[in-house]
């Protein structure tokens, strides 16, 4: 085996899987590491998958019972080798740079994941051209240890003497030069507008507890950002959340869009509950 030459593109497609935890090809291509599918895939991601510098696993097609698994679509991760190579290379720790499993076994919610992943793009392309600045990202796929010494979702928070939690998609820190602001989001597939309301009423008691917000220690509470694949349902879960009682003190603290309007244009306005659209992140002024 011939050693690996760490060409501009290799090297990009290493830092980009370091900053963004998983991406599929389409996400790379994205994100410019090379301009076509054949040239990323012969000269970028083969040499790295034969000098195991990444890993990757097949996505799973959720929405289909006949085939189990898309047959040209991977998700790609770093490698333990992957990982010091980013951690030597930009001089970061090395606890700071996630690297999944040697084996991934993320198959089954690869495309929620791959989604989330879509958005936190959008967003840091968001933040390079305004200014603002992403103090700390965690995913739901990140381990944390409890205090038991049990591993479970960074996201996750308990609430005080109860055996309910939140575990969001994602917790992310926004920073301006004189402001910052905490926000969970939370992407959502399919339509079951039940149990949406059932995820987002935790999210609602955990804001009136002050969970997350005492977590990181800040003074204010979080914004939630709930997205969704299908419109409907989020007009559904929208128009819920005005008739329930148990949203009346937290109700203002949700925002809402969809995957595709996001997808298409991160400035789109996202909507309150009564649907009045908003500004992407108001609360931040550069």
């Amino acid at each position: 085996m011939k050693p690996l030459t760490f060409t501009k593109h290799r090297q990009n497609c290493l830092v980009s899987l370091a900053q963004f935890f998983y991406l599929t090809r389409e996400q790379m291509i994205e994100l410019g590491i090379t301009t076509a599918l054949p040239n990323l895939q012969r000269r970028v991601l083969e040499p790295l998958l034969e000098h195991r510098f990444i890993v990757k696993a097949r996505i799973k097609d959720e929405d289909s019972h006949f085939e189990a698994y898309h047959p040209t679509r991977h998700i790609y991760g770093l490698s333990k080798a992957g990982a010091d190579w980013v951690s030597h290379t930009l001089a970061i720790p090395p606890e700071n740079v996630y690297c999944p499993p040697a084996r991934p076994k993320f198959t089954k919610d690869a495309i929620h994941r791959s989604h989330t992943i879509s958005f936190l793009i959008k967003l840091r392309q968001y933040c390079s051209e305004t200014q603002r600045k992403i103090g700390f990202v965690y995913p739901y796929f990140q381990n944390g240890n409890s205090q038991k010494g049990t591993f479970h979702a960074i996201t996750r928070h308990h609430f005080p003497e109860s055996f309910h939690y939140t575990e969001a998609d994602l917790e992310f820190d926004l920073k301006t030069p004189d402001n910052h602001h905490l926000f969970v989001f939370e992407y959502h597939r399919g339509n079951r507008p039940k149990r949406i309301m059932r995820q987002l009423d935790f999210h609602s008691k955990s804001l009136e507890l002050g969970v997350v917000t005492q977590h990181y220690g800040f003074h204010k509470h979080p914004t939630v950002l709930s997205l969704y694949e299908k419109e409907p349902t989020m007009f559904t879960v929208m128009d819920r959340i005005n008739d329930e009682p148990s949203f009346n003190k937290t109700r203002p603290l949700f925002l809402f869009n969809t995957y595709e309007k996001i997808k298409a244009d991160f400035n789109t306005p996202w909507l309150q509950t009564d649907r009045t659209p908003i500004s992407p992140f108001p609360l931040l002024k550069p």
